[in-house]
């Protein structure tokens, strides 16, 4: 069961260990960027980050529900 209750859609981020690929994220709607930020100053000692899907080069961006795309920050 997913804590979720928004539709299913491709992951916003991508969780990394020690610069491999450990998963997909869904991120917050709102201040995404802020929730990247603190994640990755708390968890970086560790080797954890988070990796917006729009800084990954060979990530698959679906525009049509993409936030940053649309502008749609519902």
């Amino acid at each position: 069961m997913s804590s979720s209750n928004r539709d299913a859609r491709p992951c916003d981020a991508v969780l990394m260990h020690n610069q491999e690929v450990v998963g997909p994220l869904r991120l917050p709607m709102n201040r995404a960027d802020d929730f990247i930020a603190h994640f990755n100053r708390v968890y970086a000692g560790l080797g954890i980050s988070l990796i917006p899907k729009l800084l990954i080069p060979s990530f698959p961006v679906d525009e049509a529900n993409d936030t940053e795309a649309t502008g749609d920050q519902n």
